[in-house]
């Protein structure tokens, strides 16, 4: 498995945050650049985490973006 890891964060990316020994996705809510760390809105689960961009990974944007997929189908 090939790892790819963020290399342009910028608020409203969508990526992926390790959460309780899993991976799930996260919208960056805000950058703090100088310490290279970021505020993250858990897009699947809800509530919101704080953590080094060295965590976050890169998905594809297929992934990222079943959620509003699943939503028009359901109207």
């Amino acid at each position: 498995m090939c790892v790819v890891r963020m290399m342009h964060i910028v608020a409203g990316v969508i990526c992926s945050a390790p959460v309780f020994n899993d991976w799930c996705r996260a919208q960056v809510v805000q950058s703090y650049l100088d310490t290279d760390e970021y505020d993250l809105k858990l897009v699947d689960y809800g509530g919101y985490l704080h953590l080094p961009g060295t965590s976050l990974r890169q998905i594809r944007y297929v992934h990222s973006s079943i959620t509003l997929l699943l939503l028009l189908l359901l109207l």
